[in-house]
């Protein structure tokens, strides 16, 4: 299994007991609990679970991926102004290909692309499906697969093979929360088709409202070195943006 699959799983099952044993956790994934503390180990990093004496409780319970709909109420205000700075990028950097993924983030980003945008849109995004029907002059390629109706998304090995084939200008995708240490996720799916399209795009834009910051999650989705541009809604602390320099991440808000 997946190292990180294993850790959302993991983290869940956690969750929904409150309070398990080491034992039991090795016995209900068929690993060894050598192969369960490893994995622990990265969920006590990240502030999440609690293993005492052969037991494991969460400390955490509201770091679980949300359906889309509770995400898409979400700072909502915030999301619009990325999507404003966005759509400037994409105009004043000629962009002429993007990778939209299945964020209520990169949705803004879709709602406030302009009719007459010369841009092909890329996307596994039943939502941004919607939203490009009402722009029927702006080119769409949708990235079929298995639906995930709670994520309104496309991901399976057959629309991760079909990434693979795709060559573009930029990516906007968004995650669970970024600190200093790099970008993540609560939730798996979804995650190896954005690393996909980041790998084989020109430019890879991050889409990450204020309330993200300095927030961990289930699982690391990306390294700042695969991220040029940082759009938020609203100036970081001064730390942080110094950090950004360091690793050479543009941040923008509106």
């Amino acid at each position: 299994m997946n190292q990180e699959l294993r850790q959302v799983q993991l983290y869940n099952l956690i969750k929904d007991q409150r309070e398990v044993s080491i034992s039991s956790l090795a016995a209900h994934f068929g690993v060894s609990q050598v192969t369960i503390r490893r994995t622990l180990k990265k969920l006590e990093e990240a502030g999440l679970v609690n293993h005492i004496y052969g037991k494991v409780h969460v400390v955490d319970t509201s770091r679980t991926e949300s359906s889309f709909h509770e995400r898409i109420k979400i700072n909502q205000p915030g999301k619009q102004r990325m999507a404003v700075v966005a759509n400037k990028l994409i105009v004043n950097n000629n962009i002429k290909s993007v990778y939209l993924d299945g964020s209520s983030s990169a949705l803004e980003v879709a709602k406030a692309l302009p009719r007459d945008s010369q841009v092909t849109i890329f996307t596994n995004s039943f939502s941004i499906l919607e939203v490009m029907k009402e722009k029927p002059q702006i080119r769409l390629f949708y990235l079929g697969g298995f639906m995930d109706w709670d994520d309104r998304s496309t991901f399976d090995i057959t629309t991760e093979d079909q990434c693979k084939q795709i060559f573009l200008d930029a990516t906007f995708t968004s995650c669970g929360g970024f600190s200093e240490n790099g970008t993540f996720n609560n939730g798996y799916a979804g995650a190896q088709i954005r690393r996909i399209m980041m790998k084989n795009s020109l430019q890879n834009y991050l889409l990450a409202d204020h309330t993200k910051y300095n927030t961990q999650g289930v699982f690391m989705l990306t390294a700042w070195d695969t991220i040029d541009v940082l759009i938020t809604d609203e100036q970081l602390p001064e730390t942080f943006l110094k950090h950004m320099r360091t690793e050479n991440v543009n941040v923008c808000w509106e």
